[in-house]
């Protein structure tokens, strides 16, 4: 006697199609968090002073260090060379794919720079604005010392820089090209025409502006109240000035608050370090990232027609592009990790400052510490 036959049927249980979008919907928002999350880590980790005022509005103006969002994020490219050169698309790529849009486009230094900015696929997300410097434009002197480090991932490497590397670079936030032999004569000319021009061939794609935003942080009343009220620009101020004469937070800038022209923001900010040379880093110099802005907007147009205002300066306003020392940002030196990987080269893991526990022993947020380092690395 046989054995008895069975028939099979196999069936496919499919999520239901809102319910599939829901969860394709939720794993693009945590790659979308890691990815901002990637790049104001690796921002706060070259920039110690920003973090510790970061660190100060926080702890202050936070319940839970999650409440903190930020305002935007901004980028710089290059543009105006040939096709073989990097340039906006790379990084551009990163923000499209995760849900950002354009929204705009602006010129600033008289068409120098082209700036596009993209709105997040959510309000829990910041805006993003790029940068274009056309190099062309700023002349051939330019032109001449760029190419000699754009165009080749390795002085010995004949190879043009791959699709590859250049979009890893970009999610990062590295420099695709190499940066190791920059020479001082040529980051001393380009910083002569712009400061941006040198401090994204030394950075590449990281995040070269972070800014906070006002909404959403809280302050307590009184010392023995467990109540939570907005808090102001005034606050953050405030906080933020602590952090500069007692925490070794950046200096204030000056003015330290500006209101926008049509009255649709507020912001406050802290300039970025005064350069300090280095030695045994790259040999490319000192550094200056820039410093840490918060912005209260009182709606959720970045344009505001009507108020007689120019968009060009409505849009230049809206992202702290209309002061004079914006560009006096450039920097060059690399910090190391204890693994020898130079800091926007790999992702970093989570933000330690949105962490609840404030005790991490960080070697890089003691300034001591960072020196102690560097001096032996010469």
């Amino acid at each position: 006697m046989g054995l008895p036959r069975f028939e099979t049927t196999t069936t496919l249980h499919r999520a239901p199609p809102a319910k599939m979008d829901f969860m394709l919907g939720m794993a693009a928002q945590v790659r979308a968090r890691e990815t901002v999350d990637g790049y104001v880590e690796t921002y706060m980790r070259r920039n110690p002073a920003a973090r510790k005022t970061m660190e100060a509005v926080v702890m202050r103006l936070t319940e839970r260090a999650s409440d903190l969002r930020f305002d935007h994020l901004g980028f710089l490219a290059f543009a105006g060379l040939d096709d073989t050169v990097p340039g906006v698309a790379p990084i551009l790529h990163v923000f499209t794919q995760l849900g950002w849009t354009e929204r705009d486009a602006f010129d600033l230094e008289d068409g120098l720079v082209h700036a596009r900015w993209y709105q997040p696929p959510s309000k829990d997300f910041p805006m993003v604005v790029v940068r274009e410097l056309r190099v062309d434009r700023f002349g051939e002197e330019c032109v001449e010392v760029l190419r000699k480090y754009l165009t080749r991932s390795d002085e010995d490497d004949e190879e043009l820089l791959s699709t590859e590397d250049v979009r890893a670079a970009a999610i990062v936030g590295a420099a695709p090209w190499n940066t190791e032999h920059i020479d001082d004569d040529d980051m001393e000319l380009l910083t002569y025409y712009s400061p941006l021009l040198a401090w994204h061939l030394a950075h590449g794609y990281a995040a070269h502006q972070v800014a906070g935003s006002v909404n959403g942080l809280t302050k307590k009343i009184g010392d023995g109240s467990t109540r939570r009220i907005n808090a102001t620009v005034e606050d953050v101020r405030a906080v933020m000035e602590a952090a500069s004469s007692h925490g070794g937070g950046c200096p204030m800038a000056d003015p330290a608050v500006k209101m926008s022209s049509d009255g649709s923001a507020r912001r406050v900010a802290a300039a970025g370090i005064d350069p300090v040379s280095r030695t045994g880093l790259n040999k490319v110099g000192s550094t200056n990232w820039g410093g840490l802005v918060f912005v209260r907007r009182l709606d959720g147009e970045i344009v505001t027609p009507g108020t007689g205002i120019d968009k060009q300066t409505q849009l230049a306003e809206a992202f702290g592009f209309d002061d004079e020392d914006d560009t006096d940002e450039g920097g060059t030196e690399e910090v190391e990790t204890e693994d020898g990987d130079p800091e926007g080269r790999a992702m970093l893991e989570a933000l330690e400052m949105m962490k609840d526990d404030s005790d991490v022993d960080d070697p890089l947020l003691d300034t001591a510490a960072t020196d102690a380092a560097l001096s032996s690395m010469a």
